[in-house]
Order: C-alpha cells, then structure tokens, then sequence
C-alpha cells in the first residue's frame, strides 16, 4: 500500500514504512507529515514492530525549507503540530519502532529517527543539525535528545551543525546500533520475520558491530567539547574557545561566528532549558519557540542565501552575540494564542 510520498509493506508481525519523496531527497512538507501521522497511526493497530526507512542514499534531509519560513502563524502551527504528533506517537508507542538510517539524516529527520526505540546507523550515515547556519534553531525535539547527549555534545551539534558519521552517532548516543551498510537487506529481511522485541533484540546483536573499522574521529576532541561548551552562555562557550586556542577550537569559533547570532543563543537556551524538562514540554516549548520564528528576518535571510540564490553570505540583524539581548532571546520564547498550543492524543505510554 502506498499514500504519497510514503510506501508501506504489510508483513504481519512487523511492517515497513518507507519514505519516498526521492525528488525532494525526503524532504518533508505539509502533506507528507499529515500522510505521516495517519500512516503511523493506523500501522501502530496492525504492527507490533515498525520499521522507518529512507531511499537511494538519503533518509531524510528534514523539513521543506523553500516553504516552512513563508507560511502564516495558523498553518506553521499546523505544520508543526503534526511534526510534534508524529514525534510523540513514536517515541511513547507500546509498540517497537526501528529506524534504519543509511545515509543523509539532517535536521528535522529526527522526527522519524531519533524517538524512535532503535535507531541504526551505518558507515554511510551522516547527520547534522544545521539550523543556526539558516537562521533558525534546533527544532523536532532536538531540545529534549541533544540536552541528554554527554560531554556537552549536543549543545555543540546544535550551534555548530557540524557533521556527524558512521559509528560517531552510536558514540555521542544518537545511535542504538552500527550495522554494516551492505547488511542492511538482509537485517531488514530478518526483522519483518520478528514477533516481538526479543526477536528484534536477538536480530540486531547477530547483525550489529561494536565498532566501525576506522579510529573513532571524536576520541581527541570529546574533552575539548566537555570543557569548551560547559558554559552558561554563549559568551561563555566563545570565551572558552578562545582560551583552549587549539587549531579545534579557533576553526570551531570561526563557524559560530558565521551562524545566525540570534539562532545560537535561542539554540542555547532552548538546549540547556530542555535538560530539565519532560520530552512533551520540550515539544511543546519548541512549537512556542516555531511559532515565533514566522516571519523572523533571520530565518528568511539565512534560507535565501543558503538554500536558495546560494551566495552563503546572510546579513544576520544582529552582527554578533554581543548584540543579542535577553530581551530579543525572550520573544521567541513568550506565549502564543492559546489555540496555536500543543495538545496530544490520549494514548497509552509505555517509555514516559
């Protein structure tokens, strides 16, 4: 059976949703999310395992951003309403979601990845949050899964958006497994045949490997990361990679200081604010932070420049986080119309 963009493969026990918006590289709009939502919702009462995967080489490169930053309040809260359903049926469904990332996984793609029970990456994959270099922020429950991350890592993925491979992901958490690329028909052959998450258990331990067969890249810098990114604000993680001074640190200042200084300290704040929330507040504190974000000058400018006439010189409003207020992080961070805010389905949780 097949909705558009998404294909999906009836096995019993188990099924199979397939993303498949090729043209777009998986890209998410409108449509698609609402296809999302009433797929996984019907599949969740046949399905006791659920398999999420991509096409070609891509799984999914995130939301449509020729589209998200023009649309008005009422849709972009729509818009993300079914972002943050679909986020939350998965990550609190009783049933076993396995997301099978091969290949490209940036942004907003964690709204099929990152909720769900297992997350499979392979040598192939690569992910990163590039949302401050566009102007934007760390979004689709980013403020909940990075702010749980060790060694301060999340905060760095989100300010910097830098990239993230292979066997790195399992390292830093945002992985459960590393599986071979090559092995991934023949895994996802064995899972349809599972009954349950024993099966799935027993599958992924025959298939996984302990390690990548390269060094692990992240070794050298994860002290670096802990140390340079403990800071209270963002003056302070700048503060602390000027002092470090190594080759790590300077080249690691340098791409903050192109991204949105407006962005960085929304991400901050809206990073280390989700530590100490549940994951629906974190979802919820995020539509909040979405929603304020329609018609942001930053936001427009940073996917005029990167995305669209690609000249990779945005004027940010603010020329550096010297600029930025607490004043200006607040509004994004203020109350929206009572009927833009998130509600979510009754629903039987079993990972709260």
């Amino acid at each position: 059976m097949s909705v558009k963009f998404l294909n999906y493969f009836d096995y019993g026990s188990a099924g199979v949703i397939q993303l498949n918006r090729p043209e777009a590289m998986n890209a998410f709009n409108g449509e698609m999310l609402r296809n999302s939502y009433e797929l996984l919702s019907k599949t969740e009462n046949r399905n006791e395992i659920i398999i999420i995967k991509g096409t070609r080489k891509v799984f999914c490169v995130g939301g449509d951003l020729k589209e998200l930053p023009y649309l008005p309040v009422a849709e972009t809260s729509s818009v993300y309403t079914d972002i943050y359903g679909i986020y939350d049926l998965i990550a609190n469904s009783p049933k076993h979601f396995v997301a099978l990332i091969d290949g490209l996984a940036i942004g907003g793609a964690s709204i099929y990845s990152q909720p769900a029970e297992y997350r499979i990456v392979t040598e192939k994959t690569v992910m990163f949050m590039p949302e401050t270099t566009i102007g934007y922020y760390n979004d689709v429950g980013s403020s909940h899964f990075l702010s749980r991350l060790g060694n301060h890592f999340g905060i760095y993925m989100g300010m910097t958006g830098i990239k993230v491979k292979g066997y790195d992901l399992k390292t830093v958490g945002l992985a459960s497994h590393f599986v071979e690329s090559h092995k991934l028909a023949e895994l996802e052959k064995t899972l349809i045949k599972c009954k349950d998450r024993k099966d799935v258990d027993t599958a992924l331990s025959h298939f996984s490997s302990d390690v990548e067969t390269r060094p692990n890249a992240l070794d050298e810098i994860l002290p670096r990361i802990n140390k340079c990114f403990d800071g209270a604000t963002v003056e302070e993680i700048f503060a602390n990679l000027q002092s470090d001074g190594s080759d790590w640190a300077i080249k690691t200042l340098n791409t903050l200081k192109k991204n949105s200084p407006t962005s960085l300290k929304v991400a901050h704040r809206a990073i280390t604010t989700g530590r100490n929330l549940s994951m629906r507040d974190c979802l919820k504190m995020e539509l909040r932070i979405s929603v304020n974000f329609v018609g942001v000058g930053d936001f427009r400018e940073g996917v005029r420049a990167i995305l669209v006439d690609k000249d990779f010189k945005p004027q940010w409003s603010k020329n550096s986080i010297y600029e930025v207020t607490k004043e200006d992080v607040d509004r994004f961070f203020k109350s929206i119309p009572e009927l833009y805010e998130l509600r979510f389905r009754n629903r039987v949780a079993s990972r709260l």
